[in-house]
């Protein structure tokens, strides 16, 4: 398994936000899983040469002919996900499953082009300012934070200074630039990964809508929407984004066919009752949430899940919300 960097963070660092290197830990637990600092970055930041989209692809290609990788999942977070996506498109048989959490086809659904050069100017002249709003924008939060004697969240503040340590400015200003450097649309139908893309609700950096259309726009894609205002996947209650992408990856391991029923007719086998339980899951709603929303026992929110299950084809809660969000059971 490849994790791409997130961001401009060098992995060696990441104890530096509470939960994040176990939350990679926890998604490579029982695989090889092979880490690596882009270039100007971290480990690798004697490394240099121009950062654009294509050269960031070929980076990739060289870490995965290196570890003598065959067969993989990648996992991709943010801006890394442009990157996976034309790798998975010159490589059709490479990897084998993908996962992309927080990403987008184009830079338009992110900003407007005069935003992302006043960031770019401000990322080059103040590079300590821009990272801390990074990191105070899409850092995790814990419910009784920790605090700085200048006010600051620990959490918020270690993601600030995790990129702010792996990075220089220049180089994050060139990374942004060339992850949005190109409409990845025309790319997407072509592209026959298995791919699972993941994003919250609330997502404060890259909007709900830039993940829901990249799903969309993949032939082999599941969706899965979650509950949240963060864009770091890791802190609390990341089980939401752990679970379903180790469920998703080690099907994918099984080598089983995945076969689903007529949507149709799994769709009108569904109760009132059941269409609300499965539209609080697709929300990301846990099983004592659903609960509690539907005044339930959690041995009978089990007993619906079960039975939507069999309905509708479903061997996971990826494969529901993938069924609830194509039917607009929301």
């Amino acid at each position: 398994m490849v994790i791409a960097p997130m961001f401009v963070a060098s992995f060696a660092l990441e104890h530096m936000v509470p939960g994040l290197k176990s939350f990679h830990e926890r998604i490579g637990r029982g695989r090889q899983v092979v880490r690596y600092d882009m270039r100007g970055t971290g480990l690798s930041r004697e490394l240099r040469g121009p950062l654009t989209l294509d050269q960031l692809v070929v980076d990739l290609e060289i870490v995965v002919d290196a570890a003598k990788l065959r067969d993989f999942d990648l996992f991709a977070t943010g801006m890394a996900g442009p990157m996976a996506l034309v790798f998975a498109h010159r490589h059709q048989n490479r990897p084998r499953r993908m996962v992309l959490y927080a990403t987008l086809r184009k830079a338009s659904e992110m900003a407007k082009p005069e935003a992302f050069s006043a960031f770019d100017k401000l990322t080059r002249e103040n590079w300590e300012l821009t990272s801390w709003t990074i990191g105070g924008m899409g850092g995790p939060r814990d419910e009784h934070p920790r605090h700085q004697p200048d006010g600051r969240d620990d959490g918020v503040e270690g993601l600030g200074s995790l990129f702010h340590r792996s990075s220089s400015g220049e180089v994050a200003a060139d990374f942004i630039a060339a992850a949005t450097s190109r409409d990845l649309s025309p790319l997407l139908p072509e592209i026959r990964v298995e791919t699972l893309v993941v994003h919250k609700r609330g997502d404060p950096i890259v909007p709900f809508e830039a993940g829901r259309r990249l799903a969309a726009d993949l032939p082999n894609a599941r969706f899965l929407p979650l509950i949240g205002n963060v864009n770091v996947p890791a802190g609390e209650g990341d089980e939401m984004v752990v679970d379903p992408t180790v469920e998703f990856l080690n099907a994918g391991r099984s080598g089983k066919a995945e076969t689903q029923p007529d949507d149709a007719a799994s769709l009108s086998a569904l109760t009132a009752r059941e269409r609300e339980v499965l539209a609080l899951l697709a929300g990301g709603s846990s099983n004592r949430e659903i609960s509690a929303a539907l005044t339930l026992s959690e041995r009978t929110v089990v007993r619906h899940l079960a039975n939507i299950y069999g309905k509708i084809g479903a061997h996971s809660r990826v494969d529901a919300a993938s069924f609830a969000f194509r039917h607009g059971i929301r």
